[in-house]
């Protein structure tokens, strides 16, 4: 080791010369890097190169460019590695911070539409594959324009922030929030296991969505209308007493 090693790993070189490359390599990432290592002993390759998390004394993941070759004695055993680690952390939080913004809606903070409709397309790959049912939940708030006319654009865009707040504490972390454009919002959910969990949800978001609001000095109350969508779809009618539409995947967006 070097002490450059020694300054990106947070160890003194006493304590880095005691473990392994395990103890200091983050754990999804072990089994690729062996497997590498195998494949280089046996002669398949010459060298190679990844990109790897090790992990600080302090618990803190690093990423670091991996370039691994191999010494070989004349009769062509194994003597040891050469590794060459370079620090890229600041080029993945970069390239992270990238993808957030492409995949982020500006004003409220959840996917935007081009997120939406990948993962929607990914969504329903896996439905197939699995034979599994998921479901969107289209939201329009009602009467969106008049806030913007009567309290203004300010006040609208706080009231879209807070409704995705609101959507965003009602459903599970695995199911997506995301904002079409304008008052349009969609939340996509996983797994539906019955339909009345889907009423269940819709009122329980209308209902928050119903809360009156705080904004910029003024109380607002609005309502919304929700459409729900179940897919792949199997013609049963997923209407309910409080009369949600009941709109076909095709009528949402073609996949």
């Amino acid at each position: 080791m070097n002490k450059a090693l020694v300054d990106f790993l947070g160890y003194e070189a006493e304590e880095l010369a005691e473990l392994t490359v395990e103890e200091i390599t983050h754990p999804d990432d072990i089994a690729e890097d062996r497997e590498q290592a195998d494949r280089l002993i046996d002669g398949q390759i010459e060298r190679y190169e990844l990109e790897k998390r090790y992990m600080r004394k302090s618990g803190e993941p690093v990423w670091a460019l991996l370039a691994v070759s191999l010494v070989r004695d004349e009769d062509g055993n194994p003597l040891y590695f050469i590794s060459q680690i370079k620090d890229i952390t600041n080029r993945k939080q970069v390239e992270a911070d990238l993808r957030r913004v492409a995949a982020e809606d500006s004003l409220t903070g959840v996917a935007n539409r081009r997120q939406f409709e990948a993962d929607l397309a990914t969504q329903v790959s896996r439905c197939r594959r699995q034979m599994e049912t998921a479901a969107l939940l289209m939201l329009d708030i009602d009467s969106f324009k008049s806030v913007n006319d009567t309290l203004g654009h300010s006040t609208g865009d706080q009231l879209l922030r807070e409704i995705a707040q609101r959507l965003r504490a009602r459903v599970r972390q695995s199911d997506l929030v995301a904002r079409l454009g304008g008052d349009e919002f969609v939340v996509m959910v996983e797994t539906v296991s019955d339909r009345t969990g889907l009423h269940l949800l819709a009122a329980k978001i209308l209902a928050a969505v119903g809360e009156p609001m705080q904004l910029q000095g003024h109380e607002v109350t609005v309502t919304a209308s929700i459409g729900i969508s179940v897919f792949p779809d199997d013609g049963s009618d997923v209407s309910s007493p409080v009369s949600y539409t009941h709109l076909t995947l095709p009528t949402i967006y073609s996949v």
